[in-house]
């Protein structure tokens, strides 16, 4: 029985080793200049989806305040109804 040839797993090929290097260098500075840039548009996405937040949350607050204003003066007119019938 013949062994297939294949080369052992320690050994290293330096076919292209250059290529390699060089792509490998040109991939790290990419990758570096990616995870650079990347968090910078993360947080300009967030302050964005935040003042959006922040402006939906007024509304609500502002509709919400409305409402009470308008729950409390129909309790105060029904006091004052209340009264009334009372008095006469």
């Amino acid at each position: 029985m013949s062994k297939p040839t294949t080369p052992p797993e320690n050994s290293i090929d330096l076919t292209n080793d250059r290529t390699t290097t060089t792509t490998s260098t040109t991939t790290s500075s990419q990758n570096y200049y990616n995870k650079r840039k990347r968090p910078i548009e993360y947080i300009e996405d967030d302050i964005i989806d935040i003042e959006q937040e922040i402006n939906q949350l007024k509304k609500t607050l502002k509709n919400e305040l409305i409402e009470a204003k308008e729950v409390l003066r129909a309790k105060r007119l029904r006091k004052k109804l209340k009264q009334y019938n009372l008095e006469s």
